[in-house]
């Protein structure tokens, strides 16, 4: 998978850009004001989506394929 982590604006089902690193993934949620609701999720192989919590740790919201 190239790109396993998006990122959410305010809710939306849609990601709005994708990254192949978790760094770059966190600058472009910090460029958003305090205003904005920003959620990082990691797509992993299997199809299980995690929410990325901002410690790093992850939190599964929907489980893939096993």
């Amino acid at each position: 998978m190239s790109e396993p982590f998006h990122v959410y604006l305010d809710g939306c089902c849609e990601p709005e850009e994708s990254f192949t690193h978790l760094d770059t993934a966190r600058e472009f949620a910090a460029s958003y004001g305090g205003d904005t609701e920003v959620m990082i999720c990691e797509e992993d192989t299997d199809g299980s989506v995690y929410l990325v919590n901002d410690d790093g740790s992850r939190t599964l919201v929907e489980a893939g394929n096993e």
